[in-house]
């Protein structure tokens, strides 16, 4: 059936919408992506690293995606705690302490706004992050199976790319039966701490980078660490961007509908 010229207009301003938002999601789940897998393999973890990380990188994706108002409250406060911690700090600052640091900063914001913003929707975010982490755990179990199988080892920022829309298009499957299912296993003070301490982990360990990345005597014996994400970080987010942005641009020229979660 012949599509007229208006039903296409608004398909493609439909397309290009969904291409920016998948996009941003693209670049923060293949920064979590790599960030976690990096972490897990200086931690001496190897076997099923990729997966775990797809794991971490789908729940935190979905946290931040799923709870965005308060995510962007969280960010702006948590960067100000960062950047003062990393300015009073002595050299050789862990990324596990800035990440604990961050975290609580962030969970106690969180539940806060959990307990006064009662009609905001942040009460699914156990089950957002749950539906996060099965599709991150699932496409990723399968993709790094597939790829073993074959005896291919592709490079972080091509799994990224793949990844990305596949993990996206898992979660929108399967996130209204988890939200039926889990929505209610935390009150929603609980459900803001959780959002809260994501997004603030995330923010903090991506300051700590930043200030590693310009000022190394930061980061002590986490040196190597720090270099190695910064070293694969802009082709990862490209890739993630990439994928996501294309993905999402698809959808939306299929004349696919919003999911209200």
């Amino acid at each position: 059936m012949a599509v007229s010229a208006e039903v296409f207009a608004g398909r493609l301003k439909e397309a290009l919408v969904r291409a920016v938002i998948w996009g941003f999601v693209g670049v923060l789940f293949g920064s979590l992506f790599l960030i976690a897998m990096e972490i897990l393999r200086f931690r001496g973890l190897e076997t099923g690293v990729a997966v775990a990380a797809g794991m971490i990188a789908g729940a935190i994706s979905a946290l931040i995606y799923g709870s965005m108002r308060l995510a962007v409250i969280v960010a702006a406060v948590c960067s100000v705690v960062s950047v003062v911690l990393l300015m009073r700090s002595a050299a050789g600052l862990t990324p596990s302490f800035v990440l604990l640091v961050a975290a609580g900063f962030g969970a106690v914001i969180g539940a806060l706004y959990g307990w006064l913003a009662r009609t905001s929707r942040v009460f699914r975010a156990d089950a957002k992050a749950l539906a996060g982490a099965f599709a991150g755990l699932l496409v990723s179990a399968v993709y790094y199976g597939l790829t073993s199988a074959a005896d291919l080892r592709p490079p972080i920022a091509l799994s990224a790319g793949v990844l990305c829309p596949l993990v996206g298009g898992v979660y929108v499957w399967v996130a209204p039966v988890f939200i039926r299912w889990f929505a209610n296993l935390l009150p929603p003070a609980g459900d803001g701490a959780v959002v809260g301490a994501g997004v603030a982990a995330y923010v903090g360990l991506g300051m700590w980078l930043v200030a590693g990345y310009i000022s190394p005597e930061i980061t002590g014996a986490f040196g190597g660490l720090n270099e190695e994400i910064m070293r694969q970080l802009p082709g990862v987010a490209l890739a993630g961007l990439t994928g996501g942005a294309l993905a999402g641009f698809t959808g939306g020229m299929l004349g696919r509908g919003w999911q209200d979660l």
